[in-house]
């Protein structure tokens, strides 16, 4: 099969393609005929929804649609773009945890949240990948490396080495490596679960006696102050979840009847709920939300995290539900209805006929989502007779008469202070924009001035369909909203390629897109980065930011990475107009919490899993550490880097770099990082 995208040609049930990342619809004939965007072209389907901590190719996942994706042969990273069975955890190309956070609830880029599916990830002894700690926010379109140590800053690092967790520290990296009690897991097999300290950095979570059973991974919780030996208390067994919050206390989720409970510091649980599918707290950690699941059906529930109080039910049904950042703004799906779900308050009915959300702005408190009119045209409507009598063509003209096109007119829409205002109609289903920004972007079709086809130029009935949807893609118009008016952009974007569409600095105002334009075999012949204004002062004028153009990275302070002349996932890397580094890999883009220019892997090793790990500092790129497996940043002058791999006994030799060129052996024979991670 090919790539209706791109035309790159694709194993049999492919969900995506290799080349541009297009998610590939089941029945493609189907899907032309109910979305106007998808007609001609195909187009794929919108976005899954990512988790927010593992986020890092665009910056802000683009969402069209947040229902849960289907049952893949494969899936693939993102990060890398590199194929993975559809139950890895692990990327097998770049090592990235691509499913799960802190608390193992699945969560979308742009700062809502789904509550997503469960999945207990494994690592093969025989070929270790590291785990992935560092928290991931996006800020301003792009994802942005949290300080991962807390507000008091410790400096602790953990590890796994023979089966143990160990912990070393960056400030006093002279002082022996400590271990903690308990084996982690069975010798064949290593499972990349959480390690985890605490805000004020005086505790930490770890699992031991690690194991699979039936598809879930289980675990013993272990919990004690940072670097006192012996003393651990065993919070419990068979967990599979968990989240240590800032007072100290664990939320987690217990195997078997999937029980959620709180336990304080010293073992002393409470039972919020039964049969809990997936968790979520907000913020200030003052409530938590759940999915409870019971003979096939699910109910969305919320509770004070103390329990002084007794839960609400929130939403009978949870099949589909957007949980806003920080929980003030739920939505829920039914079929085609929409529901909303503020601070904690009954459930009100917002829309009726919505096809999917577009944006959950939990922060204006606005909420975007396409309705779709399914449509039928006479198709004499739009032909014009030019057979001048001709009675060869008299059939013809009488099966145009029976024929008829089926299209779906989506329209955009914003509920916002109690109202549903229509934004635009006539729309493909190119609709996208990053939760909590109010830019919009989409194409939106000029039927009034769609020509008449003539009748002496079809063949064949279904002609007339196929040259309808040509009129269409030619009458297309890209515009934004900037959440009070609709600008139409002066360039035609009738298509953009893979994933790759849409991605907004709002501290800057500054919106980036791509441009695609391929020949008759559906190969890309050209492809810019545009950049264009939103926010009060759009005016749909669009720049040449750089052509050729195959992946955006991110976007910070004004500034947009992007790579160019892409081959096997690595590429050339810019910063505007400028060439920073060759070799680089897709998706490692990197920027911490305090600085303003990113870190990122080059010289991508596939068979050994290994990479060169480098710094922009303004002005060169610094390498950091050669060979490098793994690593975790703890800021611009600490980074504790996994180096020199060896597959076959799957270990490396940990090191520190303080900023300068030689690094500092910490400790040898490390089979892969949890970092200093808090939640």
């Amino acid at each position: 099969m090919r790539c209706t995208k791109c035309g790159c040609e694709l194993p049999e049930n492919s969900k995506f393609c290799f080349a541009c990342g297009a998610k590939l619809e089941e029945n493609c004939v189907e899907a032309q005929k109910k979305e106007l965007a998808e007609n001609l072209e195909q187009e794929d389907c919108q976005a899954n929804e990512g988790d927010e901590e593992e986020t890092v190719l665009l910056g802000a996942e683009i969402r069209g649609s947040y229902s849960e994706p289907e049952e893949e042969e494969h899936k693939y990273c993102p990060y890398c773009g590199c194929e993975n069975d559809a139950d890895a955890v692990f990327c097998c190309g770049c090592g990235k945890n691509m499913e799960m956070d802190e608390s193992g609830v699945g969560e979308n880029a742009g700062g809502s949240h789904s509550l997503g599916r469960n999945s207990g990830g494994k690592i093969s002894s025989g070929k270790i990948i590291g785990v992935a700690a560092a928290a991931v926010v996006v800020i301003g379109g792009v994802a942005l490396l949290v300080n991962a140590f807390g507000d008091d800053a410790h400096t602790k690092i953990a590890y796994l080495k023979d089966g143990k967790v160990m912990q070393t520290d960056l400030e006093k990296y002279k002082k022996d490596p400590m271990e903690y009690s308990g084996s982690y897991g069975d010798e064949d097999e290593i499972y990349g679960m959480r390690v985890t300290y605490s805000k004020d950095g005086k505790y930490i979570c770890y699992p031991t006696d690690i194991k699979a059973e039936d598809g879930m991974t289980e675990f013993d919780l272990n919990f004690q102050k940072v670097g006192k030996e012996g003393g651990a208390i065993e919070i419990d067994d068979s967990v599979t979840k968990y989240k240590l919050l800032d007072n100290n206390k664990i939320v987690y989720l217990k195997a078997r009847n999937d029980t959620l409970y709180i336990s304080d510091r010293k073992g002393k649980k409470e039972k919020i709920a039964s049969d809990v599918a997936r968790f979520k707290l907000d913020k200030e950690q003052k409530n938590i939300v759940w999915i409870e699941q019971n003979n096939g059906k699910s109910a969305l529930y919320q509770q004070d995290i103390n329990l002084k109080k007794e839960k609400k039910k929130l939403s009978k049904s949870a099949e589909n539900c957007i949980i806003g950042d920080d929980l003030k703004q739920i939505v829920v799906q039914e079929d085609d209805k929409l529901y909303l779900i503020e601070n904690f308050g009954e459930r009100e009915k917002i829309a009726s006929d919505v096809g999917w959300v577009v944006s959950n702005n939990e922060k204006d408190k606005a909420l975007y989502y396409v309705k779709m009119d399914e449509k039928k045209i006479n198709a004499m409507d739009i032909v014009e007779d030019d057979t001048n009598g001709d009675e060869d063509m008299e059939w013809f003209l009488e099966e145009l008469e029976e024929h008829s096109i089926e299209v779906a007119e989506n329209s955009l829409y914003c509920y916002k202070d109690g109202k549903e205002v229509e934004i635009a109609k006539k729309l493909s289903s190119d609709i996208y924009a990053q939760d909590n920004s109010d830019t919009v972007l989409f194409t939106r079709f000029k039927m009034e001035e769609l020509p008449k086809v003539r009748a002496s130029k079809l063949d064949e009935i279904y002609d007339v369909d196929q040259k309808y949807y040509e009129a269409l893609q030619e009458s297309a118009e890209t515009c934004i909203y900037n959440g009070k008016e609709i600008v139409t952009l002066d360039t035609e974007l009738k298509e953009r390629m893979g994933e790759q569409r849409f991605l907004v600095d709002d501290e800057k105002n500054i919106g980036y897109t791509m441009k695609v334009e391929r020949n008759k075999d559906g190969e890309i012949k050209e492809s810019q980065l545009l950049s264009f204004k939103t926010g009060k002062k759009a005016d749909g004028k669009c720049s040449v930011v750089a052509e050729d153009v195959d992946v955006m990275m991110g976007a910070k302070d004004g500034d947009i990475y992007y790579l160019t002349d892409m081959d096997e996932g690595m590429g050339d890397l810019y910063c505007n107009e400028e060439l920073i580094d060759s070799d680089v890999m897709i998706g490692t883009l990197e920027f911490t919490k305090e600085q303003k220019y990113p870190i990122y892997k080059t010289d991508y090793n596939t068979s050994k899993n290994l990479f060169t790990l480098k710094m922009f500092d303004g002005k060169n790129a610094k390498v950091i550490a050669d060979d490098a497996f793994d690593y975790k940043v703890v800021d611009e002058k600490k980074i504790a880097v996994l180096v020199d791999y060896d597959d076959d006994d799957s270990t490396g030799t940990l090191k520190l770099y303080r900023g300068k060129d030689k690094l500092i052996e910490l400790d040898d024979d490390v089979i892969c990082l949890f970092g200093g991670m808090y939640n």
